[in-house]
């Protein structure tokens, strides 16, 4: 075949494959924005009436798999380091604060959602994913704070 025609078509191709993975990224982003949003509202009107809410194993294990998504998304194939982004440091806050802290707290009657995680392979590395964003998270120097206007809880 034509080298240039295979050249091309090459181009082509990685420019439809980063168009195509920008709007899945963009989408994800969105649905967990507002899956969050609801989660959180939730939290506040339960508050409001002084009961507590403890997401299910199966609801923890969705979003942060969807989290993780997001944080180690690459256009050109899975990263190894989270991006850090002021957004993903929220999304990645929230989760922490709605999603996984609730479920540790001792007077939960609910199973702990990283029990459930450590039974598997894939669990395992979920877990070992979000740690490493945690770490990655708390040891950036206070001058990315800053730059980035992030504020940590």
């Amino acid at each position: 075949t034509n080298p240039r025609l295979s050249s091309i078509l090459t181009i082509q191709s990685l420019v439809r494959t980063t168009l195509s993975n920008s709007k899945l990224y963009q989408a994800e982003c969105t649905i967990l924005d507002k899956r969050l949003s609801d989660l959180s509202t939730l939290y506040g009107i339960l508050k409001q009436q002084e009961k507590e809410y403890v997401c299910p194993p199966s609801l923890v294990s969705a979003l942060t798999t969807q989290l993780l998504f997001i944080l180690y998304f690459s256009k050109r194939g899975k990263s190894k380091e989270p991006k850090l982004s002021r957004e993903n440091v929220q999304r990645l806050e929230k989760i922490l604060t709605l999603v996984i802290i609730p479920g540790l707290q001792p007077s939960s009657q609910h199973i702990h959602p990283l029990e459930t995680w450590i039974q598997s392979s894939h669990g395992t590395l979920r877990l070992q994913r979000l740690l490493q964003a945690c770490f990655e998270l708390y040891t950036l120097p206070h001058s990315y704070y800053a730059k980035n206007e992030i504020q940590t809880v």
